[in-house]
């Protein structure tokens, strides 16, 4: 997954990239690019999706 966001860590953008959250076997990776300075924004939103439960 970190192949994804290589690109944008080299121009400086902050990038998450989230594994799936399906229990069902789907995949459904989540990645999240901001402005640059904008991290904690990237991290917040990183952070809320690896809490939330599958539904």
């Amino acid at each position: 997954m970190t192949t994804f966001v290589r690109p944008f860590n080299l121009s400086g953008h902050p990038a998450v990239t989230v594994p799936p959250l399906a229990e069902n076997g789907a995949s459904a990776t989540f990645q999240m690019v901001a402005r640059k300075g904008d991290d904690a924004i990237v991290l917040a939103v990183a952070e809320q999706m690896s809490l939330a439960k599958p539904q």
